[in-house]
């Protein structure tokens, strides 16, 4: 016989949308007061699916609510700025404990700066990118901040005309940290950036090798490092964080290699 939380919690799941917290909220305390047993399936994961079956959902993302509700107080607990669940979604607190693995002070500016709007899910995501498999703490934090460079480019006025981005990317043997296009009356132009980590210099002798697939190759960098001519540069503050134009790039009429822009096609950017 379902107990009075259990149809709760069935009564929320068939509401739509569905509120995260509330549900997430419930999931946990039948897991841990163990009311799932009432129910006479042997495991917590049969009844989750069981669950899942019965009120139309997936079953993979009840198990996604129940893992971000952990994350969510172990983020508040850690110095999260607010509790209200409101101010962030499942998905964004998920993404952020995939990005911060088990770093809590960069998993917890992360959700500061969701709640202070500064990322929403479209930011986490290409920062997600960045972090792909690394999991040492140096490689972290220098993906981490590629990644938000890379952000900070998505809708800059610098690139006023920029359409159809994408972050981060590789072809062949070779990854950009962002691609994008310009458009006018006149052409479209595919664009794209590489961003220089401070403690890692760019080895300036393969940037030829980049400026085959694109029409214009740009480098970010915080320092003042010489690039060779026809490199854009795009300088970056660390302490405010803006970005300036230091030098433009040569615009080919053509990639030399079209890798890139079928890539792009696929993807559908």
């Amino acid at each position: 016989m379902d107990s009075k939380h259990i149809n709760e919690l069935i009564a929320k799941l068939s509401r739509k949308p569905i509120q995260w917290y509330p549900v997430a909220e419930q999931l946990h305390h039948i897991k841990e007061t163990t009311l799932w047993r009432e129910t006479g399936l042997p495991t917590w994961s049969s009844w989750v699916r069981s669950l899942a079956r019965r009120t139309g959902r997936h079953p993979e993302g009840l198990f996604k609510l129940i893992s971000a509700y952990a994350h969510f107080h172990e983020l508040v607990a850690h110095g999260g700025l607010t509790e209200d669940q409101s101010s962030i979604s499942a998905e964004n607190i998920l993404l952020i404990r995939a990005i911060a693995r088990s770093n809590g002070d960069l998993g917890v500016r992360l959700y500061n700066d969701v709640v202070a709007r500064r990322y929403q899910r479209t930011q986490l995501s290409i920062i997600r990118g960045h972090v792909a498999n690394t999991w040492s703490p140096t490689a972290l934090q220098a993906a981490v901040k590629r990644g938000e460079s890379a952000c900070m480019l998505q809708h800059n006025p610098i690139f006023a005309r920029q359409r159809r981005f994408k972050s981060p990317l590789f072809v062949d043997h070779l990854g950009f940290d962002c691609a994008f296009f310009t458009e006018t009356e006149e052409a479209t132009t595919l664009h794209g950036v590489l961003i220089v980590n401070p403690d890692q210099p760019l080895d300036t002798s393969k940037l030829s090798d980049f400026q085959a697939y694109v029409q214009a190759l740009w480098v970010v960098q915080a320092g003042h490092e010489r690039m060779p001519e026809g490199i854009g540069i795009i300088g970056i503050d660390p302490n405010s964080e803006a970005l300036s134009i230091l030098a433009e790039p040569n615009v080919t009429k053509a990639p030399k290699k079209n890798h890139l822009l079928v890539q792009l096609a696929k993807s559908g950017v």
